[in-house]
């Protein structure tokens, strides 16, 4: 577990920016963390204290903070950390879903895009976009364009979508 450098940082924030249209400003509040590809989201409240554990025990911490990307090269989300966000700070590549489509993407069911209701859906390209159900993030999905499909990104239910 590292401190993520400020380069690094800068791409997660550019492809958050212009994948979602969340803003940087949201981040101010967090400090980034990387362990392998993944990275992680952590509270700056103890700023100087998180740096010095972190910088201190490298080698030994495998997880802090909530997961964001699991693969922060090809920008794969963690859906468990896209929660985090209010849904009012998503911009687009977002969905929002009906309550049997909440349920079908806890089971780990493909949604239909055509099932979506056209203004609740903001669609720009494939690739991972946001579930929003009841004015609350509940995760990602992966759109898949040409098919028409919406393919939940859940690990226990889908290893279809990594």
């Amino acid at each position: 577990m590292k401190i993520m450098t400020e380069s690094e940082q800068n791409r997660l924030l550019k492809h958050l920016e212009s994948r979602f249209g969340i803003s940087e400003k949201i981040f101010s509040k967090f400090i980034f963390l990387s362990q392998g590809n993944s990275s992680f989201l952590i509270s700056n409240d103890k700023k100087a204290e998180i740096k010095k554990i972190i910088s201190q025990n490298a080698e030994t911490i495998k997880s802090a903070g909530i997961e964001l990307f699991s693969d922060n090269k090809r920008f794969i989300p963690c859906s468990l950390g896209f929660c985090t966000f209010d849904f009012k700070d998503i911009m687009h590549n977002f969905v929002v879903i009906e309550r049997q489509q909440a349920k079908d993407y806890f089971e780990g069911t493909t949604i239909d895009v055509k099932k979506i209701i056209d203004n609740h859906k903001n669609l720009l390209s494939d690739g991972y976009i946001i579930a929003i159900y009841n004015e609350t993030i509940i995760g990602t999905l992966l759109f898949e364009k040409k098919q028409g499909k919406l393919i939940p990104n859940i690990v226990y239910k889908n290893k279809n979508v990594k």
